[in-house]
């Protein structure tokens, strides 16, 4: 009898493997992950991945809440090689509030 894994060991597992992963390859690799929620620092439009699952926001926000990631800032060609991008969006700069909503690239990996 198996268990089907939490959202949060899946994500775990996968940076672990990898290293600084991007939503990206979240997204294409994790059962799941992919919905149809936003994320990200949305009081100041700002939009770390545009097609997330409210079980994978939980499992980021909780992993990185007991600090075993970290997110920072990359670049957009990381996400031009994993093979996506959020359509439409201009890239956010600073960590500012915007008038319209604006993309951060970010990676994740082990802290």
């Amino acid at each position: 009898m198996s268990k089907k894994k939490t959202m949060s060991k899946k994500i775990l597992k996968f940076i672990s493997n990898y290293g600084n992963v991007s939503f990206a390859e979240l997204n294409k690799n994790i059962s799941g992950f992919k919905g149809n929620y936003e994320f990200g620092n949305l009081d100041k439009n700002i939009v770390w991945w545009p097609c997330i699952s409210q079980e994978a926001i939980k499992a980021i926000n909780n992993l990185l809440k007991a600090q075993k990631i970290k997110a920072t800032p990359t670049g957009v060609l990381i996400y031009i090689m994993d093979g996506g991008m959020p359509k439409g969006m201009e890239i956010a700069k600073q960590n500012r509030k915007y008038k319209s909503k604006r993309w951060l690239p970010l990676k994740l990996d082990l802290v």
